[in-house]
């Protein structure tokens, strides 16, 4: 599937995937079939965010997609989603909500984050940082 934005703090990365073990899919997508102006909000950001990958190619490239019957690539949405009714990957969610603010899904799992930045007693974060010059 060809994804445009990617998650890749590995603070975040690790939070999101606690929200998605703990069930946090399923209860969006509950969500979703009962809050119609939040589907419709999410349909919307699925639509445009198919817009925009497609706004990438060039004729030639779509040509080259559709000769091969790969369309359904660059047809799906947000995580490669088919279905606009369904959440997939929270974190292609977030990722898209943080770079375009549009995504309702992604801007409600940013709500339920502890911090959208690395804590400062967190060692792994820590370790990514570059170390002061002269320092050992």
């Amino acid at each position: 599937m060809p994804t445009l934005f990617w998650l890749s703090c590995p603070f975040l990365v690790v939070e999101v995937a606690k929200m998605e073990s703990a069930g946090a899919v399923r209860r969006y997508e509950e969500w979703l079939s009962q809050d119609e102006a939040l589907a419709q909000e999410y349909r919307r950001a699925q639509e445009e965010y198919k817009k925009e990958r497609l706004s990438l190619l060039s004729p030639a490239e779509l040509a080259w997609i559709k000769e091969r019957g790969l369309s359904s690539l660059v047809e799906a949405g947000i995580a490669g989603l088919t279905n606009p009714n369904r959440v997939k990957c929270l974190h292609a969610q977030l990722a898209h909500f943080l770079v375009r603010g549009q995504n309702p899904i992604g801007k409600k799992v940013a709500a339920e984050l502890p911090a959208l930045f690395c804590p400062p007693d967190r060692v792994l974060c820590r370790a990514l940082e570059r170390p002061e010059p002269g320092s050992s």
